[in-house]
C-alpha cells in the first residue's frame, strides 16, 4: 500500500494562539519577557482610561497578543482606586492542556 504523503518530522502541535497583527513582535514583547523573568510577581502595566484598562487585561489573559501566549500563562486584572484604573499582570507559567 502506498501512502499519498510523507512524514517529515514528529512533534507536538503548538499551543493555540491568535495571530499577532503586523508580525511576530509587538510593543508588548519586552513587557511579557520582563514578566517571565519574575514569575508570579505582579507588575503595573497601565494606568488610565477604564475601557483601555479592561481591554488590556482581557487581551493579556486571553493571549490575543502573541507574546502573552499560550492562553492562561499570564494573569491580569484591572482595579479602580481613587478614580484611577490600573492594570496589574504577572506570569504564572504555562499550564498543560
Amino acid at each position: 500500500m502506498t501512502m499519498p504523503f510523507r512524514i517529515l518530522r514528529w512533534e507536538d502541535p503548538p499551543h493555540a494562539q491568535a495571530p499577532a497583527k503586523g508580525g511576530g513582535r509587538s510593543k508588548w514583547t519586552e513587557v511579557a519577557d520582563a514578566l517571565r523573568e519574575e514569575p508570579d510577581r505582579w507588575a503595573v502595566l497601565y494606568e488610565g482610561r477604564p475601557y483601555a484598562a479592561t481591554t488590556l487585561a482581557t487581551v493579556i489573559r486571553s493571549g490575543k497578543i502573541r507574546c502573552f501566549c499560550p492562553t492562561g500563562s499570564f494573569a491580569a486584572v484591572s482595579r479602580k482606586h481613587n478614580d484611577v484604573v490600573t492594570v496589574y499582570a504577572r506570569y504564572v507559567g504555562e499550564r498543560a492542556t
